[in-house]
């Protein structure tokens, strides 16, 4: 027996083994929890897509886009992003206080709120899932399909009801997040009201 067949055999049994497997859980555990995090990033990014695109467009029509870096725009977005949020759950504060005192009012408020929540990026999510997924279908005939069509407009409404529940526009609820506007919209809805 040589001095590297015992080598081998070493590492494979005893302490070495041991710390292998160790290493390779943790970085499988690791590797989950950044699988985890990049979800949760993602499912925030598609509640508050409404926001971060009216956060671009605002950027973008001041110029900021171009005279900054990646990540100074970046923080520009969802810095911009926050501020909108703080303002939906506002007018929505708002909304909230005359819908209670059966005011009328509170019907283009949630119009409005709806339609930054729901509405741009149900139709931002049907451009993007019939562009990624069903553009060649249409290129291959003459006459567009329906399906894609259907399909790519059904998977936009689930994804906006997915933001529609986060939001519940015509209930007594705020996220955390913008707790501090959500208080100052029926704050500033009980003084209008009367």
């Amino acid at each position: 027996m040589s001095y590297d067949d015992g080598y081998q055999q070493g590492y494979y049994d005893g302490k070495s083994a041991k710390r292998t497997a160790e290493n390779t859980s943790a970085f499988i555990n690791m590797l989950f929890a950044f699988l985890l995090l990049f979800l949760q990033f993602l499912y925030y990014c598609i509640i508050f897509s409404g926001s971060l695109i009216l956060s671009h467009l605002l950027l973008k029509s001041l110029g900021v886009t171009d005279k900054t870096g990646t990540w100074e725009y970046l923080l520009y977005l969802f810095g911009v992003g926050y501020i909108m949020v703080c303002l939906i759950f506002f007018i929505k504060g708002i909304m909230i206080q005359y819908r209670i005192a059966q005011n009328k009012i509170w019907i283009p408020l949630f119009i409005l709120c709806l339609s930054v929540v729901c509405l741009i990026p149900i139709v931002l999510f049907r451009l993007l899932i019939y562009d990624w997924f069903f553009r060649s279908y249409d290129l291959k005939s003459a006459s567009p399909l329906l399906w894609p069509t259907i399909v790519s407009w059904l998977l936009a409404t689930i994804l906006g009801a997915i933001v529609y529940r986060k939001y519940r526009l015509t209930e007594d609820y705020v996220i955390n997040l913008a707790a501090w506007s959500y208080i100052l919209g029926i704050k500033a809805g009980r003084k209008l009201n009367k």
